[in-house]
């Protein structure tokens, strides 16, 4: 007997193109979530005054930067007040008053070297007290707000900041802080203060060599900022809608936010270890550039963080509404859970009657809305981090916990349609 062809129509091949769209879509997105971030972080915490501001204002608060800073202002001025010559023409001044009285001029000649030290000494002592003072904080604040928007300036190409670029680089004018270091010390009485000039020195932040490159970075911060991260959103949506299989093209999503995200983590603690090779201890002690380091970066480090559990959570979520074995057995036991809840609720008298089977046949909306909600908790509350995120979904799970166990799954009694 011949067998009978088989006539029932083969089911449609899934399209190739579409999952290799799909995965080209999210690995993309994978790769310029980083530069997002970077960008984003360097708009909001580095180009922004205000932000800027409120970041580096406490530096000035720290024990390690107010010692290094009595230090080195101390120094410049020390440079330009020769105190060995200043005390050295006053003790040959006195001996020559004195004549031929030998005591009394190798006596002075004795108090030499205890003058010098005593006059650094004050010097030292008296800028300290300047440096750490509540009035000295709030110059601190407006001399980083000046700077910072002279900077900016600068690399914008303003002519007229204080911000400077010489043929050494990019750099600042001390005469401002110095100024203020030298009528502090005059007021408390230190006369010696009124000889020190005018300061026309300029500390080179950015060498020369470096600059273009500097710029580039910035008006490139400055660019893509604004729209970069709705590209990456974009692209991520996109992979996820075109994919054959939108769960594992969730997980996909999920994974490569979580990777770039690591990405940013890498380079943090890279950059972190070459510091001291840029900048040794003869520059600057390792406290204060670590220091200096960490408040620049904190910023970016949190939202690294949080982006990266922001994409294990999507992936989490993603996998166990996947159609895997695993995931099919964590969904029905997760059911079998909450079902047995259920039934011991009820057996207490705690039915929850229509209000449950409302929840129950909208449970889709309900999700849909739990989850529209977070998102926009989250949106709101950038920039994102651990913290936001794991708060955010515990919230949200406790709530479709609540949900799930307020079901009622078969309708009311009289709920039911009757059959004519």
């Amino acid at each position: 007997m011949t067998a009978a062809l088989d006539t029932t129509p083969a089911p449609p091949a899934k399209k190739r193109w579409r999952s290799l769209l799909a995965a080209v879509l999210i690995v993309l997105a994978g790769l310029l979530a980083p530069v997002s971030m970077l960008g984003t972080w360097a708009k909001t915490t580095l180009i922004d005054t205000d932000s800027f501001v409120a970041n580096f204002s406490p530096v000035i608060r720290d024990s390690a930067v107010q010692a290094y800073l009595t230090e080195q202002v101390a120094a410049t001025i020390e440079q330009q007040v020769d105190v060995d010559q200043l005390v050295g023409d006053a003790v040959d001044a006195l001996q020559s008053a004195v004549g031929d009285r030998r005591a009394a001029a190798a006596a002075l000649g004795l108090l030499r070297q205890p003058a010098v030290e005593g006059i650094r000494g004050v010097i030292t002592r008296v800028t300290g007290q300047v440096i750490t003072s509540d009035a000295f904080a709030a110059t601190w604040d407006q001399t980083l707000r000046t700077s910072h928007t002279q900077l900016i300036g600068a690399l914008n190409g303003d002519p007229s900041t204080l911000a400077t670029i010489t043929d050494d680089g990019l750099g600042i004018r001390l005469g401002p802080i110095v100024e203020r270091v030298k009528a502090e010390l005059i007021a408390r009485g230190f006369t010696l203060a009124q000889r020190i000039p005018a300061i026309e020195r300029t500390i080179v932040l950015v060498p020369n060599s470096q600059l273009s490159a500097v710029q580039g970075y910035y008006l490139l911060a400055v660019a893509v900022s604004g729209w970069l991260p709705w590209v990456v959103i974009g692209l991520l949506v996109a992979g996820v809608l075109v994919a054959n299989s939108r769960s594992a093209a969730l997980v996909g999503g999920g994974i490569a936010l979580a990777l770039g995200a690591g990405a940013v983590l890498i380079v943090l603690a890279v950059a972190h270890a070459l510091l001291p090779t840029a900048v040794p201890a003869t520059v600057m002690p390792a406290d204060v550039l670590n220091l200096l380091y960490a408040m620049a970066t904190t910023g970016l480090n949190d939202v690294a963080y949080g982006l990266l559990a922001l994409g294990v959570v999507i992936a989490l979520i993603a996998w166990v509404g996947g159609r895997s074995r695993t995931a099919t057995r964590v969904r029905g036991g997760w059911g079998a859970a909450t079902a047995s809840m259920r039934r011991t609720r009820d057996g207490y008298g705690l039915d929850t009657g229509r209000f449950g089977h409302w929840l129950y046949t909208a449970r889709v909306w309900v999700r849909a809305g739990v989850a529209v909600v977070a998102v926009l908790v989250l949106w709101a509350n950038r920039p994102l981090n651990v913290f936001l995120i794991v708060f955010t979904v515990v919230i949200a799970a406790l709530v479709l916990l609540l949900a799930t166990l307020l079901w009622r799954t078969e309708p009311v009694t009289g709920d039911a349609p009757k059959t004519v």
